[in-house]
């Protein structure tokens, strides 16, 4: 029951710092409803990237493509230049 309690606690909070109501973040959470894109990004915002904004609206942000080591290397190589 405390589980559920901090669970609600930390959604509202959430909500109140994207500027929205509890509700409305619970029907995107579940898939009942999509943000606007101004709503992603404040949600990324303010989960410290835990939820991304590719994850929430993929057909208009697309996710970084992945880098290798190698291509990794490379950059902090000429970084350091």
């Amino acid at each position: 029951m405390r589980s559920q309690k901090n669970s609600r606690t930390l959604i509202e909070d959430l909500a109140r710092r994207c500027g929205t109501n509890m509700a409305y973040l619970s029907q995107i959470a579940y898939g009942h409803r999509r943000p606007s894109p101004q709503m992603a990004l404040r949600i990324e915002k303010e989960t410290g990237g835990q939820v991304r904004r590719e994850e929430l609206l993929p057909e208009i942000y697309v996710a970084p493509a992945p880098v290798s080591v190698e291509e990794r290397n490379v950059s902090e190589r000429m970084q350091g230049i």
